[in-house]
């Protein structure tokens, strides 16, 4: 077999460089004996190997686990909020009970939002209503979200559009 060295002494040089830099080697990679327990790599390269070879990890990877599910949601209403409740009827809400459809739509909002979505409870300051600070603004509720220690998400409340005329 012919060396490196005796063919192309520039080949040579740039394949000594390479080596020195790490870039190059010429040790067999797939040959995990050679390699032995003293690199860490010989140890991924094995069981990355095992891995492949064996049908119970192949089966487990085709299965993978199921995501942790999301805490819930607690929610909560203020007592300016319960005062607009009391003047809202199922007819307004097609048919529905006033505080579970808008409680509906808070948790939707929240399992859509990034901006909320670590939050762990959520404070009603004020139930469906037109208007506000705006006058034109839509049908709306009113809503603070706060975190896992209470403190509210982003110092401010949330408008839920309710899509109600």
């Amino acid at each position: 077999m012919k060396s490196i060295s005796s063919g192309n002494p520039l080949l040579f040089l740039l394949f000594l460089c390479l080596a020195a830099c790490g870039l190059v080697s010429a040790a067999p990679l797939s040959d995990y004996e050679y390699w032995g327990r003293s690199d860490p790599y010989a140890e991924a390269y094995h069981k990355a190997r095992e891995w492949a070879e064996h049908p119970t990890f192949a089966a487990r990877a085709s299965r993978p686990a199921q995501p942790a599910q999301r805490p819930n949601l607690s929610i909560w209403w203020s007592r300016n909020a319960r005062n607009d409740l009391t003047s809202q009827t199922s007819a307004e809400w097609g048919g529905h009970q006033p505080q579970a459809y808008q409680e509906a739509l808070v948790r939707q909002y929240w399992a859509r939002t990034p901006a909320v979505a670590h939050a762990t409870g959520a404070k009603i300051i004020r139930a469906a209503h037109k208007g506000g600070t705006n006058p034109r603004e839509p049908d709306h509720i009113t809503v603070g979200f706060k975190d896992a220690n209470g403190d509210e998400i982003n110092d401010h409340a949330y408008h839920v559009y309710t899509g109600r005329q």
